[in-house]
């Protein structure tokens, strides 16, 4: 299965011609250079606009695993994704585990299934959320 291109700072697409060859700047239209600065643009704006958007469904449809709450254990898990232009959730990552398994997997659950509900971006954008379970 092919992995979606990915939107980092500095990375340029493959549409626009050739990038890197010849003299200049790389100011002009065609040289691979405006397309990766467009569609980070593009991610950019989108995360600054819906990033507590997306943040605020995930941890609201958190369901806190029952034996977890029996046990108190509390934690934060911080989870990476790519949100597709189609919708669609890819390549999902616990970027720092809360130390219990369970919190972990559940913090994964959830977003699978809650992910229908996320705005949908122009481009693929990598998001970065953390995750907070806490007993009251």
């Amino acid at each position: 299965m092919n992995k979606p291109e990915e939107n980092k700072v500095g990375t340029s697409g493959e549409e626009g011609g050739e990038e890197g060859q010849g003299e200049g700047k790389g100011e002009k239209e065609g040289d691979g250079k405006s397309y990766g600065e467009g569609t980070q643009k593009l991610a950019e704006t989108f995360l600054l606009e819906k990033f507590s958007i997306i943040s605020k469904i995930l941890q609201q449809n958190i369901e806190y695993p029952y034996i977890a709450q029996r046990m108190g254990w509390e934690g934060r898990v911080i989870v990476s994704f790519i949100l597709t232009k189609e919708g669609k959730i890819e390549d999902i990552k616990i970027e720092k585990s809360s130390g219990y398994e369970i919190l972990d997997k559940n913090t994964v659950a959830t977003l699978k299934r809650c992910a229908k509900y996320f705005p949908i971006p122009p481009v693929n954008v990598k998001i970065k959320v953390p995750v907070v379970y806490q007993l009251r």
